[in-house]
């Protein structure tokens, strides 16, 4: 019950406020793809010829003003 509580007082703040998205994508420039090249190299041990991945969930933050 309690859960529920919360989740409807989460629904009712957050409803009546307005979301303002800030779109700063990260610019993937060569230096930048050598470097997560390198970074898979070091910490999954693995060598790979590109750095695409198929995303599987999109996680959005928000922080309350």
């Amino acid at each position: 019950m309690r859960t529920i509580l919360i989740v409807l007082i989460f629904s009712i703040l957050s409803a009546s406020t307005d979301i303002k998205i800030i779109d700063k994508p990260i610019i993937f420039n060569q230096e930048r793809i050598d470097l997560t090249k390198e970074y898979i190299r070091e910490h999954y041990g693995f060598s790979v010829d590109s750095i695409e991945i198929t995303p599987k969930i999109i996680v959005i933050h928000w922080t309350a003003d």
